[in-house]
């Protein structure tokens, strides 16, 4: 009997660990999915900026922008033993991530980051948080040209190619 009660027990231990793991990956797959649509929403409003003008446009571009940068702000505190759990929780509120959500992702961050997958897919969000700066880099060049008393038609072009690399180069990293 006592065998039993202690294999039902082990189950029931790992059905709970099983769930919470469940949950936390969903919650990945959800915040990369709200990080992606961030960065492609960004530089497609830092077109439409370079294009009109239009101030709105690139407030919509840090609205978007702020997504990623939350993620990011998330990763290296949890990769600081030193950090204040708070800056991890308000990084990952700013990424989209969703309260009951944050305790789980911490946890496998933490649990699984030497595993290869995880290993795999925090080699890809820290090179996309390069990405990122570069991209928030050319995103205030084109400001300061746009908002320049006299733009130059040549230099917006340029911070718009820059724009389109970086892009291009997030794409893979994100798939």
């Amino acid at each position: 009997i006592w065998l039993f009660a202690a294999i039902v027990l082990g189950l029931l231990l790992l059905a709970i660990f099983s769930l919470g793991s469940l949950s936390a990956v969903r919650a990945y797959v959800g915040g990369e999915s709200l990080w992606s649509k961030a960065q492609k929403d960004a530089v497609f409003h830092l077109q439409k900026y370079a294009a009109t003008g239009a101030p709105a446009e690139f407030r919509q571009y840090q609205a978007a922008i702020a997504i990623p940068l939350g993620d990011q702000v998330a990763r290296l505190a949890m990769d600081n033993p030193n950090s204040d759990p708070n800056e991890i929780r308000e990084g990952f509120r700013r990424g989209g991530i969703h309260p009951d959500d944050i305790d789980g992702l911490v946890l496998l961050y933490h649990r699984f980051k030497s595993v290869s997958f995880m290993k795999r897919a925090i080699q890809a969000w820290t090179q996309a948080d390069v990405l990122i700066a570069l991209l928030v880099e050319a995103a205030t060049r084109l400001q300061r040209e746009v908002e320049s008393p006299s733009p130059d038609p040549a230099k917006i072009k340029s911070d718009l190619a820059d724009i389109a690399r970086i892009n291009d180069e997030l794409t893979p990293l994100e798939n």
